[in-house]
């Protein structure tokens, strides 16, 4: 395995909370945390990770159009390979969303914000490759929302957006809990 990646992950499942699982990762040096946007403030970003990450939020913008992931921050990791750089990791972390129907938490500053990312992100090399749509063309489709689909207040709150979306629990059977007869109720995958 190439040393800087995590070698095995957990699922944990225990406690009084046996209906809820968390994946969990070794700690990230957070010394060589990056931010690579801000929740109002699209990537300006020159290196390659940096770019690379402005791309991720337009890409995802351009697919679907009903969000745009903001506050990009990551942990840049170079990977070794026998003494050799490998590769760099970009470990996301924390991203927030903008998203049509105020469904992505708390800092979802809706179609306006989605809309503050296309006026304020500039096009790099990667965009122009892969042919992205520029941002300022998509400004027109943001407001297009469905009439059906449900619109919860800005300001409501996770357990609400819950109950108008469905819980993602719900997208679980009963055969899917992981960690239940283990002696510490977890289990590497």
């Amino acid at each position: 395995m190439f040393s800087g990646v995590p070698k095995r992950r957990r699922l944990v499942c225990k406690g009084q909370e046996t209906s809820k699982c968390w994946l969990v990762d070794r700690l990230l040096d957070f010394r060589k945390m990056r931010k690579f946007s801000g929740t109002n403030v699209a990537g300006e970003n020159h290196d390659l990770a940096g770019i690379t990450c402005d791309v991720f939020a337009h890409f995802t913008l351009d697919s679907g159009g009903t969000f745009v992931p903001v506050d990009i921050q990551g942990i840049d990791t170079e990977v070794m390979n026998k003494g050799l750089r490998f590769a760099n990791i970009i470990t996301l972390f924390d991203v927030m969303a903008h998203s049509k129907l105020y469904t992505m938490g708390l800092g979802d500053s809706g179609p306006e914000g989605m809309k503050m990312f296309c006026r304020k992100h500039k096009c790099n090399r990667i965009c122009k490759k892969l042919k992205l749509t520029p941002t300022m063309k998509l400004i027109g489709d943001i407001d297009i929302i469905d009439d059906e689909a449900p619109q919860p207040d800005p300001g409501s709150s996770v357990d609400e957006a819950d109950e108008l979306l469905g819980s993602a629990s719900e997208d679980y059977g009963e055969n899917d809990q992981v960690g239940g007869d283990s002696e510490n109720n977890s289990e590497e995958v």
